[in-house]
């Protein structure tokens, strides 16, 4: 489940056509979210790793009610390019 959403210390925006999601996104639906609710979609990082060459990013991610409850938990695996720094 989902407890420290501010995790995240840094924010980086990739264009979509370079951020790719796997084969497969396991949610679990535990609670109903009715139309007109604003849910907040919630993600934190769990680890991150290098496999071939290509950058690997392992989140945990849901949908948040008013209510504060995480309704839909899930998790992710997202791939990113790796660029070199430059120091």
């Amino acid at each position: 489940m989902l407890e420290n959403t501010n995790a995240i210390t840094e924010q980086r925006t990739l264009p979509f056509e370079e951020v790719s999601v796997g084969d497969e996104l396991p949610s679990s639906y535990r609670a109903i979210d009715f139309p007109g609710d604003a849910v907040t979609c919630v993600g934190k990082v769990t680890g991150v790793r290098i496999e071939n060459g290509i950058g690997l990013v392992e989140l945990e991610i849901g949908l948040r009610n008013p209510e504060g409850i995480i309704t839909t938990p899930g998790r992710a695996l997202v791939s990113i390019p790796i660029t070199k720094s430059d120091g």
